[in-house]
């Protein structure tokens, strides 16, 4: 009963704690993905960064369309999903278990995220600077 209730305060955490962050993990459609790429206009070659990139369903997409692709998570679970989803196109994609706010992030030509309202206004600080 004692490992029931840890793992599931585990696993609350893990889910629950990124949303003061950013925002809740909700996996991205595979038609969503498509238009965010499409909308990117991101050649073979070009680099993306995901914030927040959740199971890797975003960064699997990026990598077969030729980009190079860093995603950050918080998230150790989804960290370990995504590195397992995306291990065949592991020369291209690039998983940091962290987060974003405070990590430097290399340069590129895209970002993809979803988040909160509350937290975009940060983030467009982030990015001029």
């Amino acid at each position: 009963m004692m490992l029931i209730v840890a793992i599931a305060i585990f696993l609350i955490l893990c889910f629950g704690f990124v949303i003061m962050f950013g925002a809740p993990y909700l996996p991205t459609l595979k038609p969503q993905i498509e238009t965010a790429l499409e909308l990117l206009e991101l050649k073979k070659g070009q680099r993306l960064i995901e914030l927040g990139s959740g199971d890797g369903r975003v960064l699997l997409a990026a990598a077969k369309r030729g980009l190079y692709v860093t995603g950050y998570e918080l998230n150790p679970i989804l960290v370990l999903y995504s590195r397992l989803l995306t291990f065949r196109y592991r020369s291209k994609v690039k998983i940091i278990w962290g987060n974003y706010w405070y990590k430097d992030w290399p340069i590129t030509d895209g970002i993809y995220v979803f988040l909160l309202q509350k937290y975009m206004t940060k983030l467009n600080n982030k990015v001029i600077r």
